[in-house]
Protein backbone atom coordinates (compact mmCIF):
# COMPACT_ATOMS: atom_id res chain seq x y z
CA UNK A 1 0.00 0.00 0.00
CA UNK A 2 1.37 3.43 -0.90
CA UNK A 3 1.17 6.52 1.28
CA UNK A 4 -1.14 9.21 0.04
CA UNK A 5 -1.11 12.97 0.03
CA UNK A 6 -3.98 14.32 2.08
CA UNK A 7 -3.75 18.05 1.38
CA UNK A 8 -7.12 19.77 1.19
CA UNK A 9 -5.42 22.40 -0.95
CA UNK A 10 -2.19 22.52 -2.90
CA UNK A 11 0.76 23.16 -0.63
CA UNK A 12 2.28 26.59 -1.32
CA UNK A 13 5.70 26.78 -2.94
CA UNK A 14 7.10 29.55 -0.75
CA UNK A 15 10.54 29.61 0.79
CA UNK A 16 12.33 26.56 2.19
CA UNK A 17 13.23 27.55 5.74
CA UNK A 18 13.67 25.77 9.03
CA UNK A 19 12.63 27.44 12.27
CA UNK A 20 10.55 26.54 15.34
CA UNK A 21 6.79 27.16 15.27
CA UNK A 22 4.80 27.12 18.50
CA UNK A 23 1.29 25.72 18.03
CA UNK A 24 -1.27 26.46 20.73
CA UNK A 25 -4.30 24.18 20.40
CA UNK A 26 -5.88 25.11 23.74
CA UNK A 27 -4.67 26.21 27.17
CA UNK A 28 -3.48 22.73 28.13
CA UNK A 29 -2.15 21.58 24.75
CA UNK A 30 0.68 23.28 22.88
CA UNK A 31 3.85 22.14 21.19
CA UNK A 32 6.76 23.33 19.10
CA UNK A 33 7.37 21.80 15.69
CA UNK A 34 9.85 22.58 12.96
CA UNK A 35 8.83 24.62 9.95
CA UNK A 36 9.96 23.36 6.55
CA UNK A 37 8.56 26.03 4.22
CA UNK A 38 6.75 29.36 4.49
CA UNK A 39 4.69 31.46 2.07
CA UNK A 40 2.15 34.28 2.21
CA UNK A 41 -0.54 31.57 2.40
CA UNK A 42 0.81 29.55 5.30
CA UNK A 43 3.54 27.41 6.77
CA UNK A 44 4.44 23.77 6.20
CA UNK A 45 5.61 22.04 9.39
CA UNK A 46 6.87 18.60 10.33
CA UNK A 47 3.90 16.23 10.66
CA UNK A 48 2.87 15.04 14.12
CA UNK A 49 0.39 12.25 15.00
CA UNK A 50 -2.21 14.64 16.47
CA UNK A 51 -2.15 17.25 13.68
CA UNK A 52 -5.81 16.61 12.81
CA UNK A 53 -6.97 16.96 16.43
CA UNK A 54 -7.98 20.58 15.93
CA UNK A 55 -8.80 22.46 12.74
CA UNK A 56 -7.53 25.77 14.18
CA UNK A 57 -4.54 26.66 16.34
CA UNK A 58 -2.62 29.79 17.23
CA UNK A 59 0.86 29.97 15.74
CA UNK A 60 3.85 31.94 16.99
CA UNK A 61 7.28 32.09 15.36
CA UNK A 62 10.20 34.34 14.55
CA UNK A 63 11.05 34.90 10.89
CA UNK A 64 14.48 33.29 10.30
CA UNK A 65 17.42 35.69 10.47
CA UNK A 66 15.28 38.52 11.87
CA UNK A 67 13.88 39.75 15.17
CA UNK A 68 10.35 39.78 13.70
CA UNK A 69 7.82 37.83 15.76
CA UNK A 70 4.72 36.60 13.91
CA UNK A 71 1.49 35.50 15.57
CA UNK A 72 -1.26 34.05 13.42
CA UNK A 73 -4.36 31.90 13.52
CA UNK A 74 -3.54 28.76 11.57
CA UNK A 75 -5.95 26.33 9.95
CA UNK A 76 -5.11 22.67 9.36
CA UNK A 77 -5.19 22.26 5.58
CA UNK A 78 -3.90 18.70 5.27
CA UNK A 79 -0.86 16.51 5.59
CA UNK A 80 1.34 14.36 3.41
CA UNK A 81 2.38 10.98 4.77
CA UNK A 82 5.17 10.47 2.22
CA UNK A 83 6.79 13.83 2.95
CA UNK A 84 6.06 13.85 6.68
CA UNK A 85 4.63 17.35 6.57
CA UNK A 86 1.49 19.26 7.50
CA UNK A 87 0.17 22.40 5.85
CA UNK A 88 -1.17 25.15 8.14
CA UNK A 89 -2.89 27.97 6.24
CA UNK A 90 -2.91 31.44 7.73
CA UNK A 91 -6.55 32.02 8.60
CA UNK A 92 -5.74 35.38 10.20
CA UNK A 93 -2.61 37.53 10.19
CA UNK A 94 -2.64 40.99 11.69
CA UNK A 95 -1.86 43.66 9.06
CA UNK A 96 1.61 44.49 10.44
CA UNK A 97 2.52 40.79 10.60
CA UNK A 98 1.36 40.34 6.99
CA UNK A 99 3.51 43.29 5.86
CA UNK A 100 6.54 41.88 7.70
CA UNK A 101 5.99 38.44 6.16
CA UNK A 102 5.64 39.94 2.67
CA UNK A 103 8.87 41.96 3.13
CA UNK A 104 10.69 38.86 4.40
CA UNK A 105 9.56 36.73 1.46
CA UNK A 106 10.32 39.46 -1.10
CA UNK A 107 13.86 39.75 0.28
CA UNK A 108 14.47 35.99 0.34
CA UNK A 109 12.56 34.39 -2.56
CA UNK A 110 14.28 34.61 -5.91
CA UNK A 111 12.51 34.19 -9.22
CA UNK A 112 14.01 32.00 -11.90
CA UNK A 113 13.63 33.14 -15.50
CA UNK A 114 12.14 30.59 -17.87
Amino acid sequence: MTAQIHYRHTAPEGLDATFPVEQLFRKDHSRVTGALRISEEGVVVEAMPDDMESQYRWLAFQLPGTNVQIKALGEFAGSCDTKGETLLRFKHLWPEARRELERFLAANVTCVAA
